[in-house]
């Protein structure tokens, strides 16, 4: 009888445009983000900096213009 075990790696991809909407639409927490998908802190501080990076990875223009404002940057960032 084979024994099935569940694989860390077998999650679903995490959303890019569902993680953006969250965080800077509904004004998520990081620790509220990862309980959320369940994901690490680490993936999704990650995931938001490649956001940040290249807003036009998102979809909706609401959300990416508000990405591009210095109102909402990450901690940490210099100012640019």
């Amino acid at each position: 009888m084979p024994v099935y075990y569940p694989l860390a790696w077998n999650k679903d991809r995490l959303g890019l445009d569902a993680l953006a909407q969250k965080r800077w639409g509904d004004r998520w927490t990081v620790d509220r983000l990862a309980e959320h998908f369940g994901w690490g802190r680490t993936l999704i501080v990650r995931k938001l900096g490649q956001i940040k990076a290249d807003p036009n990875l998102i979809q909706d223009g609401a959300i990416r213009s508000r990405i591009k404002s210095r109102k909402y940057r990450l901690m940490g960032e210099s100012a640019e």
